[in-house]
C-alpha cells in the first residue's frame, strides 16, 4: 500500500487533510467532507450504480463535481493516497475508503460475522487513484499457505486480493478474521470502532 498523491486531483494539505481539486467526478463518503469551495455539483448516492461504491455505514458514496475543491479529514487519521493500475484490485476496509476518482469499480466484498451482521469491506478495482485513512501508518504481516495470519476486525485496513478472507468466533467480541493463502494484510494501530455492520 504505497503513497502516491495524484497533483491534479488529490493532494495532502497535512497528513490528516485531503484535498480534492475538481476536473471530472469524483466518489466521496459524504460524511468525511469537512469544507468545500466553489461551484461544486452533487450526485445524490441514489442515482449511482451499485458499482460506484459504498459507504461503512452502507450507503454508496456520492459524486461530485465542478470548478472548486473539497477537503476530507477522517477525525485526525492518517490519509495516503494509492494509485491503482489498470484491472489491480486491493480489499479495504469500507470505513478506511475516503475517495475515488471516477475510473475505479467498487464492489462490496463485506463478510458474514458468526454472531451476527457484516463485517464490511469493498474491492476496489483500477485504474483509479484511491484515498483511505489509518490510525497512524500502516504495518503489513505476510500470509503464507502454510502460515494464515489473524486479525481483530477494527485493526484491518486493507488487503491483497485473491486470499480466502473468513470471520471466526463465536461471541462479538471474540470475532477475527482469518487470512489464507498468499498475500498481505495491512493493519493499523488502533481499532475503528464501526466496523460491524448490522
Amino acid at each position: 500500500m504505497h503513497r502516491e498523491v495524484s497533483e491534479d486531483l488529490f493532494s495532502l494539505e497535512t497528513p490528516g487533510v485531503l484535498a480534492i481539486r475538481f476536473q471530472k467526478r469524483v466518489r466521496v463518503r459524504p460524511s468525511r467532507i469537512v469544507a468545500g469551495a466553489g461551484k461544486i455539483g452533487y450526485t445524490p448516492p441514489s442515482k449511482l450504480a451499485t458499482t460506484e461504491g459504498f459507504d461503512a455505514s452502507g450507503g454508496i458514496f456520492a459524486g461530485y463535481e465542478g470548478d472548486g475543491r473539497i477537503l476530507v479529514a477522517d477525525e485526525g487519521k492518517d490519509i495516503t493516497v494509492m494509485r491503482m493500475r489498470n484491472d489491480e484490485s486491493f480489499g479495504f476496509a469500507a470505513n478506511a475508503v475516503l475517495a475515488v476518482d471516477d475510473k475505479a469499480t467498487v464492489d462490496d466484498i463485506s463478510v458474514g460475522i458468526p454472531a451476527g451482521g457484516l463485517w464490511h469491506a469493498v474491492m476496489v478495482t483500477g485504474p483509479t487513484f484511491v484515498a483511505y485513512s489509518s490510525a497512524g501508518p500502516v504495518t503489513p504481516i505476510a500470509v503464507t499457505p502454510d502460515s494464515p495470519v489473524f486479525v481483530r476486525p477494527g485493526f484491518v485496513v486493507g488487503w491483497t486480493i485473491g486470499m480466502l478472507v473468513e470471520a471466526k468466533g463465536a461471541k462479538l467480541a471474540d470475532t477475527r478474521l482469518s487470512f489464507t493463502g498468499t498475500g498481505q494484510v495491512f493493519i493499523q494501530s488502533a481499532a475503528a470502532e464501526d466496523w460491524l455492520k448490522v
